[in-house]
């Protein structure tokens, strides 16, 4: 009879250990990242003026702008290395800057994820060709795709 009451208690006594030994594992996992990396993924493309196939638009830069929107770059010139000058003289400069590899494809993690962010991106085939996007803020991660192509003169 001793001998019964002893293996259980014994058993709870192991079982007790097991249980915390859990739990600090479980709770002292890396889980707990709460700035999980929001990035990017520009993507890059042109067609050539009578084949509808998109190819990689290898060498464009992708130029990001902080806190401006549509309207800031509107009656502006632009200049090399992803600068704009408006009508009054003042100049728009970039934030951060990529350049797409062979794939037509760049990685930008953004530096701010809770601001209003522009994207310009310079075609490396059709340059100086520009194309943009504005976005609010940054979610999450996501993917942004831009075709070039031949400009028609109307």
């Amino acid at each position: 009879m001793y001998y019964c009451s002893y293996f259980k208690l014994y058993i709870m006594k192991q079982s007790v250990y097991i249980f915390l030994f859990l739990f600090f594992c479980v709770s002292c996992s890396d889980n707990d990242k709460h700035d999980i990396e929001k990035n990017i993924q520009v993507e890059v493309f042109y067609k050539l003026e009578y084949l509808q196939q998109e190819y990689p638009d290898a060498g464009a830069k992708v130029f990001i702008y902080y806190d401006r929107s549509s309207i800031d770059f509107s009656l502006t010139t632009y200049t090399e290395e992803g600068s704009f000058i408006k009508e009054d003289g003042t100049v728009i400069i970039l934030d951060q800057t990529g350049i797409t590899d062979d794939s037509g494809i760049t990685i930008v993690t953004p530096k701010y994820h809770d601001r209003m962010l522009t994207i310009v991106i310079e075609s490396g085939f059709y340059s100086p060709q520009l194309k943009h996007e504005v976005y609010p803020s940054v979610k999450g991660s996501f993917i942004v795709k831009k075709i070039f192509e031949v400009e028609k003169d109307l």
